[in-house]
């Protein structure tokens, strides 16, 4: 199962997601993430969380949607946006879509970020733990877009 979390700068939030669902789906999916104007590197802040927590941070890295698009079909594909609409966005395959608006992080003035980097990181946590507790791997595209739209709405 291919879960590809797209964001617009790939920096922060989409870097949590993919590590978050990586680990807690270890075996199950396989998770990647990218941005439309990737910022280039990753969020400081987001790095030092992920190593907080004990996460694998050897595959965080910004990447542009052409870079992973190469890696094969999606079946599952989630934008994070501030925005009520979801990022527009060709991906391979004919993925179950969802859109999980969240602030960025990243936006926010440096002395927030420790607290604001663990307040997207525990929502981000919480909806994956969410979507794993569902067996994805054997649910049809339109069973997991409307789990996906539940769990953007909680």
């Amino acid at each position: 199962m291919n879960i590809l979390v797209l964001s617009p700068a790939n920096a922060a939030r989409s870097i949590l997601l993919e590590t978050v669902l990586n680990d807690l789906g270890a075996g199950r999916v396989s998770a990647r993430s990218a941005g439309l104007t990737p910022a280039g590197a990753v969020h400081p802040q987001a790095l030092k969380l992920l190593e907080e927590e004990d996460l694998d941070t050897a595959r965080a890295r910004t990447k542009p949607l052409e870079d992973v698009a190469e890696a094969g079909e999606v079946d599952i594909l989630i934008t994070l946006d501030t925005g009520p609409a979801p990022l527009k966005a060709a991906v391979p395959g004919t993925p179950a879509r969802g859109h999980w608006s969240l602030p960025d992080p990243a936006a926010l003035p440096e002395d927030a970020w420790e607290d604001g980097f663990r307040a997207a990181y525990d929502w981000l946590k919480a909806r994956a733990e969410r979507l794993l507790d569902h067996p994805v791997e054997t649910m049809d595209t339109g069973e997991i877009t409307a789990l996906l739209r539940r769990i953007g709405r909680a």
